[in-house]
């Protein structure tokens, strides 16, 4: 994932990259992620912050990734404070978020003072269903 559109305000020397893995299983004919991880890497101009981190995220809820009907599935580190909210076309990605805070589908407004919008987002590839 880049998690840096060309409009998102970010200067153009500033990156943020992030690569998700998810482990699935099989549970009573529902597709269940088992584990969910990710690395990220963070670069830019000398000041800006930068270096690699690791995020293993809890799921919240029990979402069948085989299901038509999945809306979203949640993603969050307790430990990192960080979530990512998967949705059918796009992405979220927040930091500073508290236990069981709402995960508003939403870039962080400049008037927020609440943890729980996005920090940053980007397009993503539409999920998939195989035909019946």
């Amino acid at each position: 994932m880049d998690l840096h559109s060309l409009d998102c305000g970010a200067p153009d020397s500033y990156g943020h990259e992030m690569t998700l893995t998810l482990v699935l299983g099989s549970v009573a004919d529902r597709c269940v992620i088992e584990e969910a991880f990710a690395v990220g890497k963070a670069y830019g101009p000398p000041g800006f912050p930068s270096g690699s981190w690791k995020n293993t995220f809890t799921v919240t809820g029990a979402p069948d990734l085989a299901s038509a009907d999945l809306q979203q599935v949640e993603l969050r580190d307790p430990t990192r404070r960080e979530a990512l909210l998967l949705l059918g076309t796009s992405y979220y990605f927040y930091e500073g978020v508290v236990d069981g805070g709402r995960l508003k589908p939403e870039l962080i407004a400049e008037e927020a003072s609440d943890c729980c919008y996005g920090f940053t987002s980007a397009k993503a590839l539409s999920w998939s269903y195989p035909s019946p």
